[in-house]
């Protein structure tokens, strides 16, 4: 990029501890215009190298040192220090599809005061076989259900950095689901937006992901902290009726999983969200039945499949 140039993109990246993965997303954030991208990489105090990895792209990155920080405070500063006109985030363990960011750009300048852009995102996995897309059309459209219960996507989106700055950065009071809050504000805003029937997001699907990795523990603590932030939604003031059945079947699944992941909790949670809905437990016991039913479909194929193959 040439110095001083303003670039049309800037990707921001947090990092802790990935140097090798790091280099292969860098790698995937090409474009065939390359000086209109800016790296923003933002080391959480890595040992690995991984700072070194991000200098190797010379100019065209700009490498921020904040030991200690979490992954949304290092968003923020990543988009403090940015500079180009539309904003994306790429984690540091996943990577762009074949071609993404040169469709971002031809939709960007195909309607250039966009403030959104959304494509599709996919799940891939480090042991083989295909990616697996993450969500449907509604996901990327941000419809209150998608958005309350379905896989977000964020790092499939590219803001305008006047979106940004209209509704301000990530809720410090989230570790886990800062990102589900902020796409709700976004959604609610009612931003222009473009939508890339195209893969634009890779997520890896690893040991260490903290998107898609977690035990027991950290199910109940998405659960409870899903069930804090829908429940400040619906207490906070007027909704239009879909988010607001959004918001509280969303609770319900969280309650459901919360019972799973942590029972001893189940009984109080139950009590604090019949308080706020009276209609939580039959929502709660309908959540757990679609589940099983949606688990049960999923062996009955699986066992149709080997079924079929040992009658070959």
């Amino acid at each position: 990029m040439t110095s001083g140039a303003q670039p049309l993109i800037s990707i921001v990246t947090p990092v802790l501890d990935r140097a090798e993965m790091l280099r292969e997303a860098l790698a995937s954030a090409r474009s065939s215009e390359p000086d209109l991208i800016e790296h923003v990489v933002v080391d959480g105090g890595s040992s690995d190298g991984s700072a070194d990895v991000a200098r190797e792209l010379g100019s065209r990155a700009t490498v921020l040192v904040a030991s200690g920080s979490g992954i949304y405070d290092a968003l923020e500063i990543g988009v403090a220090h940015a500079r180009g006109r539309y904003v994306g985030f790429l984690n540091s363990d996943d990577i762009y599809a074949n071609g993404a960011l040169d469709a971002v750009i031809a939709a960007i300048r195909a309607e250039p005061v966009v403030e959104l852009l959304s494509g599709q995102a996919f799940v891939f996995d480090d042991g083989g076989g295909p990616p697996v897309p993450t969500g449907g059309r509604a996901e990327r459209l941000l419809s209150p259900r998608a958005l309350a219960r379905g896989p977000i996507a964020i790092n499939a989106r590219f803001f305008a950095r006047g979106l940004l700055a209209r509704l301000g950065g990530f809720d410090p009071g989230l570790r886990i689901s800062a990102d589900r809050e902020f796409l709700i504000r976004v959604a609610r805003a009612q931003p222009s937006h473009v939508l890339l029937e195209r893969p634009l997001y890779l997520y890896r699907r690893h040991a260490g992901s903290c998107t898609l990795g977690g035990d027991r523990g950290r199910a109940a603590l998405t659960a409870r902290e899903h069930l804090a932030l829908f429940g400040g939604l619906v207490g906070g003031g007027p909704l239009p009726r879909s988010w607001r059945r959004a918001f509280l079947d969303a609770a319900a699944v969280e309650t459901a999983r919360l019972a799973f992941a942590a029972p001893r909790d189940a009984l109080s949670t139950l009590r604090e969200g019949v308080r706020r809905d009276p209609l939580l437990l039959p929502r709660v016991v309908a959540a757990a039945a679609g589940a099983a039913s949606r688990r049960a479909a999923r062996r009955f194929t699986v066992s149709d499949a080997i079924k079929e193959r040992s009658a070959r």
